[in-house]
């Protein structure tokens, strides 16, 4: 009798740390980032001077995703290059784009992150489309000098939103 009594408050123990840990592992994957952003080029700059742009991609998903990347503002911009990307992002992986335009006038630059299905962007098709966190979109002020015109945008400054 004695050892099915300690048999009993073992197993309710168990059970109890069981419990702790598989809620503990849900909210650890509950705060992992889909996709990282970090936008960046100079603040300021002068009139028809070459700017480059740099967008630095990271995601703490285990599973890789195609990413579908652009630049967006109101404005078009001089440049060689199209100003969208297609990467496989993995978390081991962080992915470095650059943009190079000459800036003619102050504007604000979005640059987009889609998590998209798409085959052969990452090894053997091997990808994930997330269902939370699939967009992310960061806006980014660009003063150009000697700049006679003048940009608005709705909200206000640096911002970032996730979706």
């Amino acid at each position: 009798m004695l050892s099915f009594q300690f048999l009993s408050r073992a197993s309710a123990a168990i059970l109890i740390l069981l419990l702790y840990l598989h809620l503990g592992t849900n909210n650890a994957q509950n705060n992992q980032d889909t996709i990282e952003m970090e936008f960046s080029f100079p603040e300021t700059v002068d009139a028809g001077e070459e700017v480059t742009a740099k967008l630095n991609l990271k995601t703490q998903l285990k599973e890789c995703m195609v990413v579908k990347t652009r630049l967006n503002n109101p404005y078009p911009m001089d440049t060689s290059f199209t100003l969208r990307q297609t990467v496989c992002l993995c978390n081991d992986y962080p992915r470095n784009l650059y943009w190079d335009f000459i800036a003619e006038r102050t504007m604000y630059i979005e640059a987009h992150a889609d998590a998209v299905a798409e085959v052969g962007i990452c090894p053997e098709n091997k990808a994930v489309v997330p269902i939370v966190g699939q967009h992310n979109v960061v806006f980014k002020k660009l003063t150009v000098i000697d700049d006679e015109q003048s940009c608005s945008m709705p909200s206000s400054g640096l911002s970032s939103t996730a979706t």
